[in-house]
This record gives C-alpha cells, sequence and structure tokens, in this order.
C-alpha cells in the first residue's frame, strides 16, 4: 500500500497526534482516501534490532552511511521488506488505517512511516516526553515566565 507519497521512515522526540482535518475531494479512489501507518514499537532492543537490520538492508545504498539511517527520513518499507523484517527479527509494526476526521496517536521515538492519501493533517505535539533524551541527549528549552 505504500506509495510515491508516502512520508519516509523516521522518528519523532515527542508524542504526536495526527488528525486528518480535510480531504481532496477529487479523488474517486476508495484506497486513496485513507492514509495507513506503520508504527514500530520505541523499546531500545527493537529499535536497535531495527536499525542494524536497515544497515544491513541498504548497505549499497551511499545514504545508509551518512548518519542514522532511522533518523536519515529516506528509508520507506514496501511489503516485501516488511515481511522479510518480521521473518528475520520478528519486528513488526502496528498498521493503523486513518481517514477524514481520524487521529492517529504516535508515541515519541516510535520508527513510524506513513503512506499519504490526499489529506491535509493537523499535526499536534504533546509535552516532551521523558524518554527525548534517549534520541540524541537531553532537550534544553527555554524557560518563560
Amino acid at each position: 500500500h505504500l506509495n510515491a507519497a508516502s512520508t519516509a521512515l523516521h522518528m519523532d522526540v515527542s508524542d504526536a497526534i495526527n488528525v486528518v482535518v480535510a480531504e481532496d475531494e477529487n479523488v474517486n479512489n476508495e484506497d486513496d482516501r485513507e492514509a495507513v501507518w506503520y508504527i514500530f514499537p520505541s523499546d531500545e532492543q527493537s529499535v536497535c534490532n531495527l536499525r542494524e537490520y536497515l544497515q544491513e538492508k541498504f548497505k549499497d545504498d551511499q545514504r545508509a552511511s551518512e548518519g542514522d539511517i532511522i533518523l536519515g527520513g529516506w528509508v520507506v518499507l514496501n511489503d516485501e521488506i516488511l515481511k522479510d523484517l518480521k521473518q528475520k527479527t520478528g519486528i513488526r509494526p502496528w498498521i493503523i488505517c486513518q481517514r477524514l476526521g481520524d487521529a492517529v496517536f504516535v508515541p515519541s521515538c516510535c520508527p513510524h512511516m506513513v503512506s499519504l492519501a490526499a489529506f491535509i493533517f493537523l499535526y499536534l505535539l504533546t509535552p516532551l516526553s521523558h524518554r527525548s533524551e534517549t534520541m540524541h541527549g537531553p532537550l534544553k528549552l527555554p524557560l518563560t515566565s
């Protein structure tokens, strides 16, 4: 179900709520009227195993050596790769189909990607999670009075 309009695999340091607030009225195909989210577990072992699998799978791609492969924002996993990932590591994502008016909650530090439909998303961040330190060290925000 992944297509060229997909948002590649990545992680956010904060919890996020993604709400579909509008859709393209010119879309006739019912399958194009949903976004499909692939959300992976955020526990340290799963993220490490996912990262190792991706580094091996994409070792011939120069981008794989240019920083963190999950945070790089270029990896899109198709059905074949998802099946191979499950067979080799036991890791599988939660798959959520989203339509107009639906909200999808993505916990902080969960690797995720989405196959986009013809939607406009409202992206809401929740207060910083205590797990934000696991990605890049502690976040320091200015205090306001």
